[in-house]
C-alpha cells in the first residue's frame, strides 16, 4: 500500500505527522524510521519570544502587554532558549530526512514577528502558527479574531517565503467562510483545531485543572466535512491513533497530527497508526491515499451539508421511535 501524499507542496511519505515534537534529533529520528510523514517542532510562545527580545536587548519589548505570564516565563526560560531551538532546527535539517517545520504559539499582534525571519533563515521547510487568540472578552468579537489573523497572514507573507500553516481554534461562528477567506490569503494548511487544555473542576481542592490529551473531536470531524468542499488547501487534523486518522482522512483530511505530548509518544505509537492505515487500506482495497480521502464528503456544498443534517435527522428519529411518545 502506497501512503505517500503531498502536504504544503511538500512530499510526504505518509499522512501522520509528529506535532508538539521535542526539538532532539535522538529522539525524532526514531520517529522517522517508523513511518512519520514530517514533524511539527513544539512551538515557541509568544512570551518566550517577547522575553528572549528582552533579554538580548535587540529591540524595546513590549513587556507590560504580558503580565503574570512574561513573569511565569522568565522564572522558567534559559537565556539561551530561543537560540537553542533554532540551531536546533538546523541539526534536525541535517539529520531528518522528512520536513521539519517550526512553530509560533501566539495571540497578538506585536513583536514576536521578527522571528519569523529567524525561523526561516534556520532552515525550517514550513512555519505554523498556533493562533491562541479567544473571543475572551465581549470586546473581542469575530471581526476582531479575523482581523487579527489577516494581518499576521500578511505580515507573514513579507517576512516568510515558506509554506504557512494556521492551527486555529473552533471558536468562530462562520468556519466555512473563514477558512475559504485564508486559503485564499494564501495559507497553505489549515489544521483544525487548536482549542488548548479541556478543563475540569476538581472539586476537593476546589480548583480549576487542565488536561491536554489531543485526539480527534466531533467537531473537528464535523467541520473538516464542511470545511472539505470549499477549501481548496490542505487540512490537517488532530488525532491520537490510526483508527482516529482513518476517520480524518475519509472526511477530507490531508494530513492527521499526532502529538508528542511532552516525549509520552513514542516510535512504536507512530507505527502502530501506521500499521492500521496500512492494513486498513489492505483490507478494503485502497492502493494509496487519494483513493479514499475525501470519500465521505459530497463535493457539492449543499449535498454535503444535506448529508450531515441527514445524520442529525436519524438520529433524532431513533431516539424518537425508541420512547412511548
Amino acid at each position: 500500500m502506497n501512503t505517500a501524499t503531498t502536504y504544503m507542496g511538500m512530499d510526504l511519505v505518509s499522512p501522520i505527522v509528529l506535532t508538539d515534537a521535542i526539538p532532539d534529533a535522538e529522539l525524532l529520528l526514531p520517529m522517522e524510521e517508523a513511518g512519520a510523514g514530517a514533524v511539527v517542532l513544539r512551538p515557541l510562545l509568544e512570551e518566550e519570544i517577547i522575553w528572549d527580545i528582552k533579554l538580548n536587548q535587540r529591540e524595546k519589548a513590549p513587556t507590560s502587554n504580558y503580565g503574570v505570564n512574561l513573569d511565569y516565563i522568565a522564572e522558567r526560560m534559559p537565556k539561551d532558549y530561543v537560540q537553542q531551538y533554532l540551531e536546533q532546527i538546523a541539526t534536525l535539517k541535517q539529520r531528518l530526512s522528512i520536513p521539519v517545520i517550526a512553530a509560533i504559539d501566539c495571540y497578538s499582534f506585536d513583536s514576536w514577528f521578527s522571528h519569523l525571519q529567524k525561523l526561516t533563515e534556520a532552515g525550517c521547510d514550513a512555519i505554523e502558527l498556533d493562533i491562541q487568540l479567544q473571543p475572551f472578552h465581549p470586546s473581542v468579537d469575530t471581526n476582531t479574531v479575523s482581523q487579527f489573523i489577516e494581518n499576521v497572514t500578511t505580515v507573514f507573507k513579507r517576512v516568510s517565503s515558506l509554506p504557512m500553516s494556521l492551527k486555529i481554534s473552533s471558536h468562530f461562528t462562520d468556519m466555512v467562510y473563514f477558512t475559504q477567506q485564508l486559503s485564499w490569503m494564501g495559507v497553505k494548511n489549515i489544521t483544525l483545531f487548536n482549542d488548548g487544555p479541556s478543563l475540569d473542576i476538581d472539586l476537593q481542592q476546589q480548583q480549576l485543572v487542565s488536561d491536554i490529551q489531543p485526539h480527534l473531536t466531533s467537531d473537528t470531524l464535523f467541520w473538516t466535512t464542511l470545511c472539505r468542499p470549499n477549501v481548496y488547501i490542505d487540512l490537517s487534523s488532530v488525532v491520537a491513533n490510526g483508527e482516529e486518522a482513518i476517520k480524518a482522512l475519509l472526511v477530507g483530511a490531508t494530513t492527521v497530527q499526532i502529538s508528542h505530548c511532552n516525549g509520552r509518544t513514542h516510535s512504536t505509537d507512530i507505527q502502530s497508526a501506521h500499521t492500521v492505515l496500512h492494513q486498513w487500506m489492505q483490507k478494503y482495497s485502497y492502493n494509496n491515499i487519494a483513493a479514499f480521502r475525501g470519500r465521505l464528503v459530497p463535493s457539492d456544498s449543499i449535498k454535503n451539508y444535506h448529508a450531515v443534517r441527514n445524520l442529525y435527522i436519524r438520529g433524532l428519529k431513533e431516539q424518537r421511535e425508541e420512547s412511548s411518545f
